[in-house]
């Protein structure tokens, strides 16, 4: 069934004898209403209800068709032969809303549409982290860059400096040892030169003797 019955109610001139008839007579229980009615909660199998006074002191008994839209059942019943009794009224304490008709046989029907579900919470924004900004450049800090760049570049004078010193002692230090290794071969040359010579005599000759 596309729209079922969700609620009923038992109304009379004397709710309080009508109450004490429902619990001794079926063992109904609920809670006390505001008009000196009692409500009655939905048991396994069973839909929730009401007992309680009627506005014009007779007797009514009427049952809650569940809708999705309270005026736009109200309309469709009544292009459909019934009659409005009561537009849509909203319940309090958000129990949602109903209305009322009377259809072609006489009898009192009731509309119930649940209250509209809350509004969804809004999803979180997802925000992206701001572009890193460049502080500006003050005075102080390009006399700081500067005084880094001069200290960088005396740095790597003074290395090239030291470089080239210690190039220079080792190039000097072999050519010293380079003039003194030629000054001993020279040395040792002249002195070969001057040394005299062993001069070997030579043997005397043995000269035959002549015969007479």
């Amino acid at each position: 069934m596309p729209h079922p019955v969700s609620f009923f109610q038992i109304q009379g001139s004397d709710p309080r004898t009508l109450i004490k008839f429902y619990q001794k007579s079926f063992g109904w229980h609920g809670t006390p209403a505001a008009d000196g009615g009692m409500m009655i909660a939905a048991e396994p199998g069973g839909i929730p209800g009401a007992l309680g006074p009627s506005s014009d002191g007779s007797a009514h008994l009427a049952v809650y068709i569940t809708v999705d839209n309270v005026t736009q059942h109200l309309a469709r019943a009544k292009r459909a032969g019934a009659r409005v009794a009561m537009e849509e009224t909203r319940l309090p304490a958000d129990l949602g809303s109903i209305g009322g008709i009377i259809d072609p046989a006489g009898n009192w029907v009731g509309l119930w549409a649940a209250p509209p579900p809350p509004p969804a919470a809004p999803t979180p924004k997802k925000f992206s982290k701001p572009p890193a900004t460049t502080a500006p450049t003050t005075k102080a800090t390009k006399a700081t860059r500067a005084t880094t760049k001069a200290t960088k570049a005396t740095r790597a004078t003074k290395a090239t400096r030291a470089t080239k010193a210690t190039r220079a002692t080792k190039a000097t230090r072999a050519t010293r040892a380079t003039t003194k290794a030629t000054k001993t071969k020279t040395t040792a040359k002249a002195t070969t030169k001057t040394s005299p010579r062993a001069k070997t005599k030579p043997a005397p000759r043995r000269t035959a003797g002549r015969k007479a």
